[in-house]
């Protein structure tokens, strides 16, 4: 085989890993791909992969270590956010003049579709990109100094009563994967932490919006609009301490008196209850460059191959180069084979171009003279 050949099977090197409904894509140079997940070998005592960050049943420790986690990724620019909002009425909840059956309640189920609709709209649409570090689609959490706050986290998958999910083979679901759930008291929703972490400075805005929505069929009057249930679930990189996925969920109880006009009119005044759920839901894609080794020594006249990893998310175009700070003393080909010219110090710069970054990094190479 001639080292052209060998040097293009090397390249073509890619690995896939999926992180739920999205996938990450770590592309190897010259060496095999590192699995951003982790292994799930058979191990026989199903022992977890060492995490980079071990966790307890703390609840202040499990909201000090998200809201990092989630901070961190909001203030790096090498991060790309998907966010999705959903806005829900859950129809069993429903009820009028405190019946959960007939015509009535029929009705405003019928019309339930422009309170969600109305709802929705306040929360923007459903954003795909690189946000800024200022950008406010990008949550923030924080929430380890409340007392009323709950959390547990589980290593792999589990199911509705907790229990570890296994797959075919007896190993954890997902098991290079935290997930952690915080939940916070309806009693807290007035505290600063709480209000700033999930946003609920809106409040009056969502319930003038759900009057203007009735509008016309119904003269709407809201009597309370409180949280019933407020939760945070996460899944995060048990290997790196990255964030992969947030999902924010609030559940509201509404009470409202309505006074339905014109071609409705016939039914009157009617005390109306709900319940009206919003769930916003992060992704999060790391992007970035490195070598394996920053370092490197050669004799003049010798040559090697860098060792590198990119990682990008494998739904956008990405380019990689490498330079060479002085020809003179270490040239390097497109596919990272260097060639040691001449005596002295250069510095090797890979660069990835993706999501309209430059992502770099650096390896300082001696080139010392051949002994003989």
């Amino acid at each position: 085989m001639n080292k052209n050949d060998s040097k293009k099977k090397q390249f073509l090197a890619f690995g896939l890993c999926s992180f739920l409904a999205l996938v990450l894509c770590m592309v190897a140079l010259v060496i095999t791909v590192e699995n951003v997940e982790g292994t799930q070998g058979g191990n026989e005592e199903n022992e977890h992969p060492a995490s980079k960050t071990e966790l307890t049943d703390n609840n202040i420790e499990i909201a000090e270590y998200l809201g990092k986690l989630v901070n961190t990724a909001r203030s790096d620019k090498f991060v790309k956010t998907n966010s999705y909002t959903d806005v829900f009425i859950e129809n069993d909840s429903v009820a009028v003049d405190g019946k959960t059956e007939g015509a009535d309640r029929d009705l405003f189920i019928y019309l339930k579709d422009r309170v969600i609709g109305t709802v929705d709209a306040l929360y923007g649409d459903d954003a795909v990109g690189t946000f800024s570090v200022a950008d406010s689609k990008k949550p923030y959490i924080d929430l380890a100094d409340e007392e009323s706050l709950q959390a547990s986290f589980s290593v792999g998958q589990t199911d509705e009563n907790g229990k570890q999910l296994l797959d075919d083979n007896g190993n954890i679901v997902d098991e290079g994967f935290y997930y952690i759930t915080l939940s916070v008291a309806p009693e807290s929703v007035e505290s600063k932490a709480v209000q700033t972490a999930f946003n609920l400075n809106n409040k009056i805005s969502i319930s003038e919006e759900i009057k203007k929505s009735l509008l016309p069929d119904c003269k709407a009057e809201i009597i309370s609009a409180d949280i019933e249930r407020l939760t945070v679930n996460a899944k995060v990189n048990r290997l790196t301490d990255e964030i992969s996925e947030l999902c924010i969920e609030r559940v509201y109880n509404v009470k409202a008196d309505l006074e339905f006009l014109h071609g409705l009119s016939v039914f009157g005044e009617k005390t109306v209850e709900f319940k009206y759920g919003l769930s916003e839901k992060f992704e999060y894609f790391y992007a970035g460059v490195t070598f394996d080794a920053h370092k490197l020594v050669l004799e003049k006249g010798a040559e090697a191959q860098l060792s590198v990893n990119a990682v990008i998310d494998n739904d956008s175009d990405y380019n990689v180069k490498f330079i060479s700070s002085d020809e003179n003393i270490a040239t390097v080909d497109e596919m990272g084979y260097i060639s040691a010219i001449g005596s002295g110090e250069a510095v090797i710069t890979v660069e990835l171009q993706y999501l309209g970054e430059a992502f770099t990094d650096k390896c300082d190479v001696s080139i010392t003279k051949a002994e003989g």
